[in-house]
C-alpha cells in the first residue's frame, strides 16, 4: 500500500472479508500511525497475497494528512500543541495554555470515562477473527501530560491549573485508570520540589494535589 498516514480502519468490514476468506488479520497499525510504502499494515494468517489484498486493502483508508475521524490522538495532540507553543520563550502566553489543558481535559476525561476496549474481534460465530494493536488509556494520557508538565516547570500558574485539570479527570475516570492518574500527580508533586522556590506556592500544589486524590478516593467509593 502506498505511504500515507492510516486515517480509518472499519473492523466490522475487516471482520466480514475475514470471515469470507476464512483467515485471521492483525492490524499492527492504528489510526494516526504514518506509513512508508509496502511497510507492514496487518499480518494474515491462513491466506496467501491475494487474501491480504482482499482482507486489508479495502478495510483500511490511508491519506496525506492526519484526520480526527478514528484518530483518537488528533484532538489531543493538537490541544498539546497549542499549550506548548504558548508556554514557549517566545511567546509566554499562559493564559493560551491554560484554556488548552481545559480543552484537553475534557478530551481525556472522555477517554478515561470509558472501559478499555477489546483487541480481539470475532465474528457472529465467536471466531477470532481480527485482532486490532490499540493504544493503551496510559499511553495516551501520558503522551499529553508528559511535556505539559516538563514545559510548566516552574510555572506556578499552569502548573496548578495542571493539578486541577487532573482532578476533574479523577472525577469522572473508570478505577482501572485511576493509577494513571495517580502517576502523574506524583510527577507534579516531585517536580514542584525543585522547581518551585516559594513554600507557599509549594504548599498550594500540595492542597490541589491532595484534592484530587481525595477525589479518587471517593470516586473509588
Amino acid at each position: 500500500m502506498e505511504a500515507g498516514y492510516i486515517t480509518a480502519i472499519y473492523p466490522e468490514k475487516m471482520i466480514g472479508a475475514a470471515r469470507k476468506h476464512d483467515l485471521f488479520i492483525r492490524v499492527v497499525t492504528p489510526p494516526g500511525t504514518f506509513v512508508v510504502e509496502g511497510g507492514p499494515i496487518a499480518y494474515v494468517y491462513n491466506g496467501g497475497k491475494d487474501d491480504v489484498e482482499t482482507a486489508v486493502r479495502d478495510c483500511i483508508v490511508i491519506g496525506d494528512a492526519r484526520a480526527p475521524e478514528g484518530d483518537i490522538r488528533f484532538n489531543i495532540h493538537l490541544m498539546v500543541e497549542i499549550a506548548l507553543r504558548a508556554l514557549s520563550s517566545g511567546l509566554n502566553d499562559a493564559y493560551t495554555a491554560i484554556s488548552a489543558i481545559d480543552h484537553l481535559s475534557a478530551s481525556l476525561a472522555r477517554i478515561l470515562q470509558r472501559g478499555a476496549p477489546t483487541s480481539l474481534l470475532c465474528d457472529d460465530d465467536d471466531t477470532p477473527r481480527v485482532w486490532l494493536d490499540l493504544i493503551e488509556v496510559h499511553d495516551i494520557v501520558g503522551t499529553a501530560l508528559h511535556p505539559l508538565r516538563r514545559a510548566a516547570r516552574g510555572n506556578m500558574l499552569v502548573t496548578l491549573r495542571l493539578a486541577h485539570a487532573i482532578g476533574r479527570m479523577c472525577g469522572v475516570t473508570r478505577m482501572e485508570h485511576a493509577e494513571t492518574l495517580r502517576f502523574h500527580l506524583r510527577l507534579l508533586a516531585f517536580d514542584a520540589k525543585s522547581s518551585l522556590d516559594n513554600p507557599s506556592d509549594r504548599e498550594e500544589l500540595a492542597e490541589a494535589i491532595a484534592d484530587a486524590h481525595r477525589i479518587l478516593v471517593s470516586n473509588d467509593g
